[in-house]
């Protein structure tokens, strides 16, 4: 009995180095950031490895993109793509890395997407609910005039004003009151242009009011 309660251990034992180790092979993204001018920042959910990295980047029809890193730390990489065009999405693959300091390198894939041209675009839009407000995250660097705004609005079309808090280079952060948990709405900014362009716009985001 004693031999058979060893033998099912050890196998239980060896089951749980075999799936740790899968874990650990497998890097995950989470967050990817175009941030203008061919630059494109990757965040890792946990601090990862690399190994004879490389990075291959393609269009919707297939085309390759010749690519440089940049920069690489833990758990962020960033790097460049050459002669890429504006309002495209665009698929890259991180190949050479992997979670943590253990198991196989492999090969990581995500999307990110430039904004058209002369025109403002949206990364993220974050709703903090302690604080009431929605963070915007735009794509590279922005420009606000004097009368931005910023508008939320529900899926029925009831609208509720924004108060800015915060301007940044590349984001805005605004209170707004009366959102319900988990619901679906469209944030509005205008007066907001690209850095270097000559006319201020407007641009608007679906998000939901839940926290990541």
């Amino acid at each position: 009995m004693k031999k058979i309660v060893s033998l099912v251990i050890a196998a239980m034992m060896v089951l749980l180095v075999g799936v740790s180790f899968a874990l650990a092979e497998a890097a995950q993204i989470q967050r990817v950031k175009y941030e203008g001018n061919g630059l494109v920042d990757v965040e890792f959910l946990r601090d990862v490895g690399y190994d004879n990295l490389t990075i291959t980047v393609s269009d919707s029809l297939g085309n390759a993109y010749t690519t440089t890193i940049v920069e690489r730390d833990d758990d962020d990489l960033t790097f460049r793509v050459d002669q890429i065009a504006a309002g495209e999405e665009y698929t890259f693959t991180i190949s050479g890395v992997r979670s943590g300091r253990s198991g196989e390198y492999g090969s990581v894939t995500g999307t990110f997407s430039t904004p058209k041209e002369g025109q403002a675009g949206i990364e993220t839009v974050e709703y903090e609910a302690d604080d009431r407000e929605v963070e915007i995250d735009f794509i590279g660097r922005v420009e606000f005039d004097m009368n931005c705004t910023v508008t939320v609005t529900d899926a029925m079309g009831n609208t509720y004003n924004a108060q800015i808090v915060k301007m940044d280079s590349d984001s805005l952060d605004a209170y707004v009151e009366g959102l319900n948990w988990g619901e679906t709405y469209t944030v509005l900014v205008t007066g907001v242009r690209n850095v270097g362009q000559a006319e201020f716009g407007s641009v608007e985001w679906e998000f939901q009011a839940v926290e990541y």
